[in-house]
């Protein structure tokens, strides 16, 4: 669904005349190993810049990040398998005595509608703060 979304978000923003500033991301608020994943709740994201109009219709919410600290890994490869590359981002972040600190994220480098699936990369980001 994730794909599906983005696409909708960059119709959504054409049809406003809004440009893009930045890669678009997914933030991922539930573990899929713990939490069905027709109940995981997660957004995406693009970066933009200046005001945007409330749309009732859409839902499309205007949110600011924070700026904050993060630990990050380059996955390369298939979206489907992109579970490891979360799991050794979390094992560096509990060995280097860090704690996660908010939800974590992907952003997209490159689109599947550009590069072979095997190709693709995707930087997963976990705020993070020390123990």
């Amino acid at each position: 669904q994730v794909g599906t979304t983005i696409g909708e978000l960059f119709g959504w923003l054409n049809e406003k005349g809004i440009q893009p500033v930045g890669l678009p991301m997914g933030i991922y608020y539930d573990d899929p190993k713990k939490v069905p994943p027709e109940e995981c709740r997660w957004e995406v994201c693009v970066p933009i810049v200046g005001e945007v109009e409330p749309d009732s219709i859409a839902q499309v919410q205007v949110k600011e990040l924070p700026e904050m600290e993060v630990a990050s890994i380059i996955h390369k490869g298939a979206y489907e398998k992109v579970g490891p590359s979360w799991g050794k981002i979390y094992g560096w972040i509990y060995r280097n005595k860090y704690v996660p600190a908010g939800p974590g994220m992907e952003v997209y480098l490159n689109s599947p509608d550009e590069v072979p699936e095997d190709s693709l990369l995707t930087e997963i980001q976990v705020p993070v703060k020390k123990k």
